[in-house]
């Protein structure tokens, strides 16, 4: 005790070292946990219209899914990202507004492994006029690795025509 200083201090200083260890470990976790939570929100859904009335049903009968293609790719994250490819064809009489497709990814046996609801025509659509096609590209994350690998389901889930 040559230097004067409490007997008591040099411990009081390693708890205070294991506190602020302790403190700086848990907002490490909080902000993990954050982060996460914030990477795996799903992607909002589209506004439904509703069940299809007759005259949408009909519209419907004209709208075709053509040259469907798959492509994978890596995002920012390391995440290996699936892309559905395609052009839609409306070969009706109709406007559409806004269409919205429910995906689904399915596995060997043909059971559904990943299903979501996407826009197709996207976020501030110009109208899908009668006799015109567009293309259009869906990406998705965290497709289970026990999907078939083969070009998932389009069912047309809500519409708005103009």
């Amino acid at each position: 005790m040559l230097t004067g200083e409490p007997a008591w201090q040099p411990e009081s200083r390693r708890s205070g070292r294991w506190l602020m260890a302790a403190v700086a470990a848990l907002a490490v976790a909080v902000l993990a946990v954050g982060w996460y939570s914030l990477r795996r929100t799903p992607p909002p859904r589209p506004p439904a219209t509703g069940v299809l009335d007759p005259a949408d049903r009909l519209c419907l009968n004209g709208l075709a899914f053509e040259d469907l293609e798959l492509s994978r790719a890596e995002n920012f994250l390391h995440q290996e990202v699936t892309f559905v490819s395609g052009r839609i064809v409306n070969h009706s009489d109709c406007v559409f507004a806004d269409l919205a497709v429910e995906v689904t990814f399915r596995d060997r046996d043909g059971r559904p492994v990943l299903q979501q609801v996407r826009s197709v025509l996207g976020v501030s659509p110009v109208p899908l006029q009668p006799g015109e096609a567009r293309r259009f590209e869906l990406g998705f994350e965290n497709v289970p690795e026990s999907w078939n690998v083969q070009v998932p389901d389009l069912r047309v889930v809500s519409l708005k025509r103009r």
